[in-house]
């Protein structure tokens, strides 16, 4: 047991009139704290949950999980722009690739349209001779059966006989129709002829060999989902410690230009440039090229967010971007100059006014390109002079 003794005086003023024996010791405090077996106190209110299994529980459940109203890509105007674009230059590349090779197609249907005009004859004189009632005639005429042999037989002539004029007069119309077509209006009859060809070369088709050209792209790499996040972080060791929190995802993975983008937030106690420095191991884990591969922190959250975007197909594979400035523009050196491109296909710019820029690295890193991109941009403005020193001697 501890006993903590405070004692309190407080003294009247000097001036103030004499008090009597009970007054001043009903001035001095003796206030004393006994504290017996200290323990931790909680310091949070506690949280009052509803029962398990009512209405309000199962709503509170659901509204912590619930997704957003209004999704990430329609409240960040950029990424909307970005996503419709893109989705534009799918469809619209889709479209003209297969109307490029539609008379491909065409010939392909017309070359089918023999084998498919049979298998429809066949069909049709199946359809009209009623051969699906065949066996169940055998199997009545093989036990002797007369009466369901004749009853059998009704039904047949009472089915098939509507089925024999109709083809009659389908036929005779059909070819009559034709015939004075062929006459009158040529051009659209060889356009029917045509089109009734092809759509009959459409059952013509001759075991899996496809009609469509199909554009196989080996580049073009699998689909990021939350498991092959999970499963890379913890093979570089990012990953919870025993009855702590691991790797949690900030939002959906979703789609960010030409590739896939997924928001992290790394165990506690662990920082995004932890990542960073790893990225050879992270690609290695992940089975994708390293260019693919691009992590980086999320400034504007805290150091522990993780923002991992992974390309669709190499950058270093893909086709190169002109400099914006290339064949025609003017520059201004007080506002940013177009310097280049990142994976994401996004125009980098740079601001030389009042800041300084170095450029190093490896023999056939690209600092020549670098430089030649900078001196042309400020070439570009009018009103700027160049001074340039070249040490090198070469």
């Amino acid at each position: 047991m501890t006993n903590n003794v405070v004692q309190l005086h407080k003294d009247a003023p000097q001036d103030a009139p004499t008090l009597t024996q009970d007054a001043q010791d009903a001035l001095t405090e003796t206030i004393i704290d006994v504290v017996a077996n200290a323990e931790p106190r909680p310091v949070d209110p506690p949280s009052e949950a509803p029962p398990g299994g009512t209405w309000i529980a199962e709503r509170q459940a659901y509204l912590a999980e619930a997704p957003p109203v209004v999704p990430t890509f329609l409240r960040n105007a950029a990424e909307f722009v970005d996503a419709a674009r893109w989705t534009v230059s799918y469809y619209a590349h889709v479209t003209a690739f297969h109307s490029f090779r539609a008379p491909v197609y065409l010939a392909r249907l017309l070359l089918r349209s023999p084998r498919g005009s049979g298998r429809l004859v066949v069909r049709w004189g199946k359809w009209v001779a009623d051969t699906e009632a065949r066996p169940v005639e055998a199997k009545a005429a093989a036990s002797a059966d007369i009466e369901a042999w004749l009853s059998l037989s009704r039904e047949k002539s009472r089915r098939v006989r509507p089925r024999r004029i109709a083809s009659l007069v389908v036929a005779t119309s059909t070819g009559i129709t034709t015939l004075v077509s062929a006459f009158m209006v040529p051009g659209w009859t060889l356009t029917a002829a045509l089109t009734a060809a092809a759509l009959a070369g459409l059952n013509g088709t001759k075991g899996s060999k496809p009609l469509i050209t199909r554009y196989v792209a080996t580049n073009i790499l699998r689909k990021l989902d939350s498991t092959e996040v999970f499963e890379a972080l913890a093979a570089i060791g990012i990953e919870g410690k025993k009855g702590k929190r691991g790797v949690e995802f900030a939002s959906e993975v979703m789609r960010d230009g030409p590739g896939w983008r997924a928001e992290v937030d790394l165990p506690p106690g662990v920082e995004a440039t932890a990542v960073l420095e790893r990225r050879s191991a992270l690609a290695a884990a992940m089975r994708r090229p390293i260019s693919t591969v691009w992590p980086e922190a999320d400034r504007t959250a805290h150091p522990g967010r993780l923002v991992l975007w992974v390309a669709s197909r190499d950058p270093a594979k893909a086709g190169r971007k002109l400099w914006p400035l290339m064949k025609q523009g003017q520059a201004d050196v007080y506002e940013p100059l177009p310097y280049g491109f990142d994976p994401r296909g996004n125009l980098v710019e740079i601001t030389l006014m009042y800041s300084n820029l170095l450029v190093g690295g490896i023999p056939g890193s690209g600092k020549t390109s670098c430089a030649l991109a900078i001196v042309l941009g400020v070439a570009l403005d009018p009103t700027a002079g160049l001074w340039i020193f070249e040490l090198k001697g070469s």
